[in-house]
């Protein structure tokens, strides 16, 4: 969930539009549902920056040169994605302006006997010191 709100947080900072999804999409084999899931235009402003935090580069002239260009944002945050070229409606009104948050306090402590954190998770540090 850290790692969602980050790739949101940075995409929202370099002016690039977001959109939350109005209804559940399906691209390839997997399933995206609206609540949980966000659009976002190859087609605006920023088309250049989008194509680069998001193409998957698996090719390159030189076969010496080896690098993390294959690892786009989303798949090094591991968060799923999907590329479609169909266009798809936007609602205007769902543009985000800034990320959803998720504070612990979401957590309702007067019911939790434990919790676990995948400590790979971006802000799990942060999560722990807002528990303490």
């Amino acid at each position: 969930h850290y790692k969602k709100k980050y790739l949101l947080d940075m995409l929202l900072r370099h002016q690039i539009d977001v959109y939350q999804a109005d209804k559940t999409v399906k691209i390839g084999n997997q399933e995206f549902d609206a609540e949980h899931s966000f659009i976002i235009p190859k087609k605006q402003r920023q088309t250049t920056l989008v194509k680069t935090i998001f193409e998957k580069v698996n090719t390159f002239k030189d076969s010496i040169f080896y690098d993390v260009s294959a690892w786009t944002l989303p798949l090094a945050l591991n968060v799923y994605y999907g590329e479609s070229n169909t266009n798809t409606s936007i609602n205007a009104n769902k543009k985000l302006i800034k990320a959803p948050e998720f504070k612990s306090s979401d957590i309702d402590m007067s019911r939790t006997y434990a919790i676990g954190v995948d400590w790979s998770s971006y802000l799990s540090p942060s999560l722990l010191y807002d528990l303490q």
